[in-house]
């Protein structure tokens, strides 16, 4: 009769190592990359299941062998996110770009700098001009905030996002830094539109002149619409346009009767703005 240990041999070495009876799983990170490039999971060892691999976009049981470990290396919750849920991380990198881009605006008081300019001119001017400076009102302040968050998520989408992503795309499962740039931007714009309407901002209408009249008419505007605005500056043609058209919307925020002054404002503060967005980036993708 044969010995019955014997019988251990057809069990891989791995299941015996990996078995949750064996307790061993407290020394290894919930997540580990194998040299090969494939995301291990243990956790669902601490429930008395076997570990997990992530395989052609879904999860499976490890059937490994022991010297499958070897240089492997240990990953965060959310490094094996970014590996095996690439949409899930890039939405999360998205929404977090947005927040920051919004506090970024808030912090540096870009809007408010922008109005004190404005104010200061007719305090220099004032003799010389009959109008006097508008009463600047919420609605006011959320045409601005409108045109820097289209201006600030064009920049990012178009130039600045793909520098920051290069490199980074997960392993042998996953696609391209290009498809995962093109994946960013798609959620950064839908979260920019969630944002715009959330807060109201979209229903805000546009500040026009009245013909033959030098007041400002808020009526007849169209209603703010992100979509169009960053399909202007797609269609723009060169950096100079994409300049002309941000200081002439930004100018028109402010006060459409003085463009000549508002829209020197706009173009003064694109500066300020590129700062912002470059903080943002270095924030969500080098920490």
């Amino acid at each position: 009769m044969a010995d019955p240990l014997s019988r251990r041999i057809d069990i891989p070495w791995l299941h015996v190592l990996l078995s949750p009876a064996i307790g061993l799983s407290t020394a290894m990170s919930d997540f580990v990359l194998t040299h090969s490039g494939s995301v291990i999971d243990f956790r669902p060892m601490d429930k008395g299941s076997w570990a997990l691999v992530f395989s052609h976009g879904s999860w499976i049981p490890w059937v490994g062998m022991p010297g499958d470990l070897l240089g492997s290396r240990p990953l965060s919750e959310k490094e094996a996110i970014k590996l095996t849920s690439p949409d899930l991380w890039l939405a999360e990198l998205s929404k977090l770009t947005l927040n920051l881009l919004v506090e970024g605006i808030r912090d540096t008081k870009v809007i408010v700098s922008m109005f004190d300019c404005y104010k200061y001119y007719f305090e220099i001017y004032r003799k010389k001009y009959d109008t006097k400076p508008r009463k600047i009102e919420r609605s006011d302040i959320d045409r601005l905030l409108f045109e820097i968050l289209c201006f600030a998520t064009f920049n990012i989408v178009v130039r600045a996002v793909s520098g920051y992503m290069k490199g980074k795309a997960a392993t042998q499962d996953h696609g391209s830094d290009e498809d995962e740039v093109r994946c960013f931007n798609q959620k950064l714009l839908e979260y920019l539109e969630k944002f715009l309407n959330t807060h109201k901002i979209a229903a805000v209408r546009e500040l026009v002149m009245a013909e033959a009249n030098p007041r400002v008419k808020k009526g007849p505007g169209e209603g703010l619409n992100a979509a169009i605005r960053i399909a202007q500056y797609l269609s723009a043609g060169s950096i100079e346009e994409e300049l002309r058209i941000f200081s002439h919307y930004a100018g028109t925020a402010i006060d459409p009767r003085s463009l000549q002054i508002t829209e020197i404002i706009g173009l003064s503060h694109t500066g300020m703005i590129l700062d912002i967005i470059s903080k943002t980036l270095k924030a969500v993708f080098e920490k």
